[in-house]
């Protein structure tokens, strides 16, 4: 009797929530530049499981230990016991993270997304993985997690990627072009009322990368790429990679950034000032070249908004379009995608589509996700 009463109560409590008009989600993310873990607080308001109000509440960036670090830097060398320890500790270390972000602001949330450190992304083989374990979360914070979105959309012969659009659409409507600057660069604009998405170039990992040689964890500003010159040898080199020119769905993995893309530029005999000077215009040259001809306005956000030497490279060249650059407030430039994986939960939990075909390639639009309760 006990076991039924017990039975019926979270049945309740789950279809209160899912019932409800608000949703107050907490949306966890860590990109591929290892920079932090993002947390996101967002109170969506619903009507007819449609989004009418939503609100970026609190926000921070909880550091990642630098042991933990460089395990995720070298996942590859671990052995399937190893990988599990690790995944363990990212997700104690989130779990560490949650507990005193609630407690400090006072916060109570229904769910939560948990995007997960990503290792690798191979959709064409069908496999991705981000690393964070759902199910030990939820066990430990008592709070129901829902991880591991892009697997769904895989099996439909998508990408998995970009979750950008989502938020693009819902979140931050009213501009022609979406660009985020992190790790990777992706894209979104509608074409026709079809999205169009894709990860465009290697971008802070690439700067990160000769940024570290330098010994600096990052080219703060742009300042050592501004010091340097452009060369067209290089802006060829970087030109050259099938992947620039391959149409339609399209995702980049962070080890063919890392075993091919960067291996590449390293042979070439050039400074690290010279090499990030021309990588940084033959971004600006590679965006340009793909934007739709009816563009009116840029939206910036991820950690590349804030260099500045690339900001003054792309206003020169969408000057001369007439585009507009628009940089948003700081807190929608760092936890635009925390707060992407907040809405995404949200709509799997009201058992939404939260991945656009026509954007992932997919096969049809999917409702990514696993809830563990």
């Amino acid at each position: 009797m006990r076991i039924s009463l017990l039975f019926m109560y979270f049945v309740c409590k789950i279809n209160l929530i899912l019932k409800s008009n608000q949703h107050r989600v907490l949306g966890i993310m860590s990109g591929s530049s290892l920079d932090g873990i993002d947390f996101a607080y967002c109170d969506f308001r619903f009507e007819n499981a449609d989004l009418v109000q939503w609100e970026l509440g609190q926000t921070q960036c909880f550091d990642i230990p630098e042991d933990i670090k460089q395990e995720l830097r070298d996942y590859g060398r671990l052995d399937p016991k190893e990988m599990t320890l690790l995944e363990r500790k990212f997700t104690l270390l989130c779990k560490d993270a949650v507990s005193s972000f609630l407690e400090d602001n006072k916060l109570i949330v229904d769910f939560i997304g948990l995007h997960g450190q990503t290792l690798f992304h191979c959709p064409e083989e069908g496999v991705t993985c981000q690393l964070g374990d759902g199910k030990l979360l939820q066990y430990l914070l008592d709070i129901p997690v829902i991880s591991n979105f892009r697997k769904e959309d895989i099996l439909e012969g998508g990408q998995g990627t970009p979750m950008a659009p989502l938020a693009d659409k819902y979140l931050f409507s009213g501009s022609d072009v979406y660009l985020n600057l992190g790790g990777i660069a992706n894209m979104t604009y509608w074409r026709d009322k079809h999205c169009v998405a894709y990860d465009l170039f290697p971008f802070n990992q690439y700067f990160n990368y000769y940024a570290k040689a330098e010994g600096l964890s990052y080219d703060k500003d742009g300042a050592i790429g501004r010091s340097g010159n452009y060369q067209d040898v290089l802006v060829e080199l970087f030109s050259s990679f099938p992947y620039f020119d391959k149409q339609g769905a399209k995702s980049l993995d962070n080890n063919w950034i890392m075993q091919e893309f960067i291996p590449q530029s390293e042979k070439a005999d050039y400074s690290v000032a010279d090499k990030m000077n021309s990588y940084y215009h033959f971004c600006v040259k590679h965006l340009m070249e793909r934007i739709p001809g009816h563009t009116e306005s840029i939206f910036i956000t991820g950690g590349g908004a804030y260099n500045k030497f690339f900001i003054d490279i792309l206003r020169y060249a969408s000057d001369k379009k007439g585009i507009e650059i628009i940089v948003p407030m700081d807190k929608i430039v760092d936890y635009k995608e925390a707060a992407l994986i907040a809405l995404a939960a949200s709509y799997k939990w009201l058992g939404k589509e939260n991945f656009i075909a026509s954007a992932t390639g997919a096969s049809k639009s999917v409702i990514g996700g696993t809830i563990y309760q």
